[in-house]
């Protein structure tokens, strides 16, 4: 379990209402996630698996965290590209 702190925590709520997804009801930052890539439209799914692909590959923000975030993103775009293809 990844936790947020408070500078994590306000990051989290202000995504989540630019996004128009629900806000965080914990401070664990994977699960929150898990919740938001499953509530994001398609286009925010490719938009954001995009931003955290280049991420990685530059060595940007907190590796741990990135990681995990484009895991659930990578994970929710091959369920969307699936289902585009059948």
């Amino acid at each position: 379990m990844l936790v947020a702190d408070a500078r994590r925590m306000q990051a989290m709520i202000t995504f989540s209402k630019s996004c128009n997804i629900s806000s965080p009801v914990s401070n664990d930052i994977a699960t929150w996630w898990q919740n938001a890539v499953g509530e994001m439209k398609e286009k925010d799914i490719h938009f954001f698996y995009l931003a955290l692909k280049g991420a990685l590959v530059n060595n940007l923000g907190n590796s741990t965290l990135v990681s995990i975030m484009f895991y659930e993103l990578e994970k929710r775009k091959l369920e969307l590209d699936t289902v585009t293809c059948n």
